[in-house]
């Protein structure tokens, strides 16, 4: 058996916290509030491994039903290598044979989810450090082009690199499922950065005062996007300069990216290793 240095879980109940899914005994559980729209718990190993098996014990006296509908995961850092199933009964403990190389267990559904409540999760396979790697895959860039992909999970990001030129007026980024429905809208206009999304039409805006001082004529910058459960997180330069909610989950199938004005032009853009890209579409 692996061994497993932590666990985590989206808005645990502080007295039955998520290192109770790591102790051995099968008579605790860890249990989260309440409902929340996705819901997730994460065991983090000693070591990159080559895992063959997970097995997840349910509370052992109450509400086994409501796990229900969560998936398994291996993962290598925050890119996700294999999907092991799905739970789809409710029992006292479930087993998957499912094999990948990773550090990371995760436990996850989306849409809006009961309270979960879980007594153990252990891990089988090979330890190595070396096995992982989580390197982002580079692609060449189309200012005002769009660029198709399979669809992203929290802890993926989106990394674009642009050149910035006296003059430029704005650009911006997407993260889309399709031209109505935008899951995060990135655009920067002198000294604003405005966050916002559109389901139909566009929604609340988020607007962070910023300097266009920070971008060099003729300089190569990079705007990063961060996935997490709960909200996008943009940097510029790794520099964080704006957070907006998540709306919706694993429905970003494409990344626009949209140029400016004045010689203005992005160069590349890099995107998590299990997204399969499948093409360059627009201008």
């Amino acid at each position: 058996m692996l061994t497993i240095v932590s666990a985590e879980m989206k808005n645990p109940y502080e007295l039955y916290p998520p290192s109770n899914l790591m102790d051995g005994d099968l008579q605790n559980f860890a249990h989260t509030l309440g409902a929340e729209d996705g819901m997730w718990i994460r065991i983090n190993l000693e070591q990159c491994s080559l895992v063959t098996k997970v097995t997840v014990y349910n509370r052992h006296n109450c509400c086994t039903e409501r796990i229900i509908g969560a998936s398994i995961f291996i993962k290598a850092g925050n890119s996700y290598v294999k999907d092991c199933g799905k739970i789809s009964s409710s029992k006292t403990s479930y087993t998957f044979n499912c094999e990948g190389t990773g550090n990371v267990i995760e436990i996850s559904q989306e849409k809006k989810v009961g309270p979960w409540n879980l007594a153990e999760i252990q891990v089988y396979g090979t330890s190595s450090d070396s096995l992982c790697t989580d390197k982002p895959v580079l692609i060449a860039a189309r200012s005002g082009g769009i660029y198709d992909m399979a669809s992203l999970r929290p802890g993926n990001q989106i990394t674009a690199w642009g050149v910035y030129q006296d003059g430029t007026s704005k650009f911006s980024v997407n993260i889309a499922a399709d031209q109505n429905t935008i899951l995060l809208h990135v655009d920067f206009r002198f000294n604003v950065l405005v966050l916002n999304n559109k389901f139909g039409n566009w929604g609340s805006e988020k607007r962070v005062n910023y300097s266009n001082k920070r971008f060099k004529a003729g300089k190569e910058f990079k705007v990063t996007i961060k996935v997490s459960a709960d909200e996008y997180q943009v940097y510029l330069d790794d520099v964080e300069i704006g957070r907006y909610p998540v709306r919706k989950l694993n429905l970003a199938n494409a990344v626009q990216l949209v140029g400016g004005s004045r010689g203005f032009k992005w160069t590349k853009l890099g995107i998590p290793s299990n997204p399969k890209g499948r093409a360059w579409y627009g201008n």
